[in-house]
């Protein structure tokens, strides 16, 4: 009897680990939405599309904003500082991004910027002219003809521009613009240009708009310019946003986006990875004897568009030579089954769209928490980890409604049908039974239906800078529990063995906020489960992302990205329930764990990385060092050596046999 429960225990697990959060981590992402107040669209590049953004989104791609009436946005970019886009302003973001500064096209409107670490990372051009402008601290007014620059006192300030781009309403405009002197003197240089006619010159009450921006008077370093939007581009603009906008002319003609109605877009990627394992399995083990794993899969996300609704749909298909990984044809649509399909409908879900209300219904997957590479909030979309140095995360099936009132968002979900997380099956040379022996057991929900689907209450805001979550769970836990049955047959006793989701209540609360270059984030989860099946815990997270990037120039490196995250975990009441003889312990494998991540950017083609993961709990480690070459159109290579160690009766002890030699190719098309 000894024996057989710990043979449970060692089966028992989910076997997540830090690798994994490697496939979370964008690290294409350039700037994330910290506010917004009143109504404000998006316009995606790619396929046109419509969106309203919310608070934590992630903009990772080439996208037009427009902030409407008495509406404001504020982006806090990467490696940067806080963009602050004003009412009845429209511009466009480029993630081509060259001389680690973020390009934003200024067509109209009122646009600040300031970096309390005084970086010039973000640069403004107007329009479709040459005229471009970059700094720490400055702020940009164009209305029509007319255009304000205000710099902070002691800031930098940079210009370039082309004569030819701009059609200029005078030579005087021509002289100024082009001035290679700072500004203050190119504000003196236009007194002694008298023989020449001048532009229209901003006025002393448009100068004190500015005022706010820097808390400061703003009289300094303004000069004028003209404005590069046309009437065409006025009118597809005008479709889209619905304001007009006012044109003037110019020589460039600014492209606008089309009208989005019945718009499609897709996007495919290609994944391989084929690992070389520095070991075999024991000689007396069941495991997988194979020392090459092929992994190969295709992911795919086709979204159709029209004004506040959209469908999308994602899917992956999976081939690998990996033993006991898929399930039969028969099982195909067996969602619960322990073993995946090589087709799978990762997302398909319909989405109502309004500037106060969401509503989701469909297959969708749901990211709750704040952490980069751990959250214990996240309970609703299920993970495969079946190999856990690949895993990825399918979506739930769920019902959403989203209600947003200035910087709150209110969420009430319901997955009506629960399916849990993956583990590597028994004969996996990733299970934990090192002897390779094929346990079964029968998946068991709580007997009463409404018991079985999971519910959500979230209230989600920004105050002053802080993004703050909070909320409530109830439902199966996706970490499930071991109960045994015993029954006697010809006077032998028999065990059966059942996996329960047990019904379980969790309170979460999180936060994330930016000081410069520093992002703070963290977690704590509180679980409760009914009648001693579980074990009751908290459990908190406390992490950060910090990147170098001046400071590290001198070593010939462009930037190196931090990324620590440390979780705990104190158990409360253990498991108490009789015939329940295993909690969900062993699926909670960061209860006193430090992970993360060095990213160091040689250029936008060449990166090193060490990942690590240390768990003090159990005494094992994790280390990972890495090597990145992406090209542009080519895709991107990565090299990895992957070690596993630690005590015998440890999870990364348990994978000393697993060293290996990952080489990976990843394409998106």
């Amino acid at each position: 009897m000894r024996f057989l429960l710990l043979f449970i225990y060692c089966f028992f697990s989910t076997q997540s680990f830090a690798l994994s959060f490697q496939n979370e981590f964008k690290a294409n992402q350039l700037a994330k939405v910290v506010s917004v107040r009143g109504q404000v669209v998006l316009g995606h590049n790619k396929g046109r599309l419509i969106d309203y953004p919310k608070v934590g989104d992630s903009i990772d791609q080439n996208i037009y904003i427009s902030v409407r009436e008495n509406s404001q946005i504020q982006l806090q970019i990467k490696n940067g500082g806080l963009l602050t886009l004003k009412a009845v302003s429209r511009v466009f973001i480029s993630k081509n991004s060259r001389l680690n500064r973020l390009p934003v096209i200024l067509f109209e409107g009122n646009i600040s910027y300031k970096d309390p670490l005084k970086r010039p990372n973000l640069e403004v051009r107007l329009g479709s002219s040459g005229i471009k402008y970059w700094g720490d601290a400055f702020a940009i007014r164009l209305r029509g003809s007319e255009k304000e620059v205000v710099k902070e006192e002691g800031s930098i300030l940079e210009r370039s521009g082309a004569i030819e781009a701009v059609k200029m309403e005078s030579n005087a405009n021509v002289e100024l613009i082009m001035d290679d002197s700072p500004l203050p003197e190119v504000e003196k240089k236009q007194k002694a240009i008298e023989q020449k006619p001048k532009g229209q010159m901003p006025t002393e009450s448009s100068v004190d708009d500015f005022s706010d921006i820097f808390g400061e008077s703003a009289s300094q370093s303004i000069t004028p310019a003209a404005s590069t939007i046309t009437s065409d581009s006025a009118a597809e603009f005008e479709d889209v946003f619905g304001d007009p906008i006012k044109p003037v002319e110019a020589d460039v003609v600014v492209k606008g986006i089309e009208k989005p109605k019945g718009k499609r877009t897709s996007d495919f990627d290609f994944y391989l990875r084929n690992s070389t394992y520095l070991h075999a399995p024991t000689k007396e083990s069941r495991h997988d004897k194979q020392i090459d794993h092929l992994d190969l899969r295709l992911n795919g996300k086709v979204k159709w568009s029209g004004v506040g609704n959209a469908v999308q749909t994602s899917f992956k298909v999976d081939i690998s030579n990996r033993e006991h990984v898929y399930r039969p044809l028969k099982d195909a649509f067996d969602f619960r089954n322990d073993k995946r399909f090589p087709i799978e409908l990762t997302e398909l879900y319909y989405l109502e769209s309004s500037k106060s209300f969401d509503l989701t219904i469909g297959k969708k997957i749901v990211k709750l928490g704040k952490g980069i590479i751990y959250s214990p909030t996240d309970k609703i979309s299920p993970r495969d980890q079946i190999v856990p140095v690949a895993p990825f995360t399918s979506g739930a099936f769920i019902t959403q409604a989203d209600f947003y009132s200035d910087q709150s968002t209110y969420t009430i979900l319901a997955v009506p049908y629960f399916v849990g997380t993956r583990s590597p099956t028994s004969l996996s040379r990733w299970s934990l039974q090192n002897d390779g022996s094929d346990l079964t057991f029968e998946t068991e929900l709580p007997e009463k239906f409404y018991k079985q689907i999971q519910l959500l209450l979230k209230f989600e805001s920004t105050i002053k800078g802080w993004d703050i979550f909070a909320a409530l769970f109830n439902g199966p836990n996706p970490d499930p529990v071991i109960r045994k049955e015993i029954s006697v047959i010809n006077n032998r006793p028999e065990f059966k063995l059942f996996k329960e989701h047990a019904y379980t209540s969790f309170f979460s609360a999180g936060f994330s906020t930016v000081f410069g270059s520093l992002e703070l984030h963290g977690e704590v989860l509180k679980s409760n489960t009914e009648q001693g099946k579980d074990d009751n815990y908290t459990q908190g997270m406390l992490g950060f992302r910090y990147t170098l990037d001046e400071s590290v120039k001198w070593l010939g490196l462009d930037s190196i990205d931090i990324i620590t995250e440390y979780a705990k975990e104190v158990i409360q009441q253990p498991q108490s329930r009789p015939f329940f003889v295993v909690s969900s312990i062993n699926s909670r494998i960061y209860r006193d764990a430090v992970m993360g991540t060095f990213i160091f950017k040689f250029s936008d083609e060449f990166y090193l990385n060490y990942d690590y993961q240390f768990d003090y709990a159990d005494k094992g480690q994790a280390n990972v060092f890495g090597v990145s070459w992406h090209k542009k159109d080519s895709g991107e290579w990565r090299l990895k050596i992957e070690n596993f160690s630690g005590e015998k009766d440890s999870l990364f002890g348990k994978w000393d046999l697993n060293d290996n030699l990952a080489v990976e190719y990843f394409y998106t098309f």
